[in-house]
């Protein structure tokens, strides 16, 4: 297996300078439908065809543990890369070469009010697998900054990330955004992405999947 990173990963700097909060908030889903396989994805046994991956990438507004310092996502901050439609891969812990989907093929992303959501249609069986034993919960993003803003709180110094250039979204052991999770549901009984959303399905599966992770920290 890929060795595994506990971080969110920032893929480089591209500028540095002062930003407000004022972007307009209309990204919806990428529709990721009639993708072509590119090389290096996987093409490992697929789970049944109603089974799918969904859960945050990352959440908005959430202080988060990055290099020594604290990182705060902002709300639109994906807005601008979503709305480009630009691909993004879905990766295992942020190796490019164990890439399994994309937004051309079985991927679909969505910014809302509380982060970053996706879903992965068709995934591998081995990740449902890990998922549903929960020994993978976690999600993580690749992304470059391009606006962002340091501010005292509390004493700390924390950057307020207010726009990023996203490149790829990874499942892995452990995230920096805690509120960040995965889990498999079965399309038969859910709406599109954009419904789960709008109904708070997905926020409620991430409260459940939090649940699961403080009763097996309990237990070891």
């Amino acid at each position: 297996m890929a060795r595994e990173y506990y971080e969110t990963r920032a893929l480089g700097r591209l500028e540095q300078r002062a930003s407000n909060s004022s972007i307009e908030y209309t990204v919806g889903p990428i529709l990721s439908v009639g993708g072509m396989p590119r090389p290096g994805i996987a093409t490992e046994a697929k789970a049944a065809p109603t089974k799918a991956l969904q859960g945050y990438v990352v959440r908005f507004g959430k202080p988060h543990a990055y290099k020594g310092g604290i990182d705060v996502f902002v709300k639109g901050c994906f807005d601008a890369s979503l709305a480009s439609k630009q691909t993004v891969g879905f990766w295992l812990a942020h190796e490019p070469d164990t890439e399994i989907a994309s937004t051309d093929g079985d991927l679909e992303l969505m910014a809302d009010e509380t982060g970053l959501a996706f879903r992965l249609n068709n995934p591998p069986q081995a990740f449902v697998t890990e998922v549903e034993a929960r020994k993978l919960t976690a999600m993580s993003a690749g992304y470059r900054v391009l606006s962002q803003e340091y501010k005292a709180v509390a004493d700390e110094q924390v950057r307020f990330i207010y726009e990023c250039d996203l490149t790829e979204i990874s499942i892995c052991k452990k995230g920096a955004v805690k509120q960040a999770f995965i889990d498999v549901i079965d399309t038969k009984h859910r709406g599109s992405l954009r419904d789960d959303v709008k109904a708070g399905r997905v926020l409620a599966d991430g409260a459940y999947v939090g649940l699961m992770r403080a009763l097996a920290a309990v237990q070891e």
